[in-house]
């Protein structure tokens, strides 16, 4: 049998030891790129644009980022009941980016709602819950 030199046995250790070294460093930052999560109350009857400093909620957003695609849900405790609309707006600027569809805040106020849709090139959200006869907006998450 054959023995290796010592030089050999170290390159070989060396090796090994940056591959795995590489592995785990492009794993984390794929994770640190691919996907985040963020939660964001809601403020009973505010239109602001994401920026409100009421203190009366009525509600909580949450999203999550997976690459492009958002996936935001919300739980209503305490909204007017009603048929109300989910919309998703970007930031700068107040952008409406996409209505997220209907969904019924019962008579006890309470109602929830999830969707996701593409957000290519945005990073900053908030919701707008926009009811029969005023809005109600989720304060601003910025999402890697």
């Amino acid at each position: 049998m054959r023995r290796l030199s010592s030089r050999t046995r170290l390159a070989g250790v060396l090796v090994v030891g940056l591959l795995a070294l590489a592995v785990g460093v492009s794993q984390g930052l794929a994770g640190a790129r691919g996907s985040s999560t963020a939660k964001a109350p809601i403020v009973y009857h505010d239109d602001h644009c994401g920026d409100s400093t009421g203190t009366n909620y009525t509600g909580i957003a949450s999203f999550s980022r997976q690459g492009s695609t958002l996936r935001v849900g919300v739980e209503m405790h305490g909204m007017d009941p009603g048929i109300h609309h989910l919309i998703l707006y970007a930031n700068p600027g107040c952008a409406n980016l996409v209505d997220l569809g209907k969904f019924k805040v019962d008579a006890s106020g309470d109602g929830e709602k999830v969707a996701q849709t593409s957000t290519f090139g945005y990073k900053r959200f908030f919701v707008v819950v926009r009811g029969p006869a005023y809005d109600s907006n989720s304060t601003e998450v910025k999402l890697g």
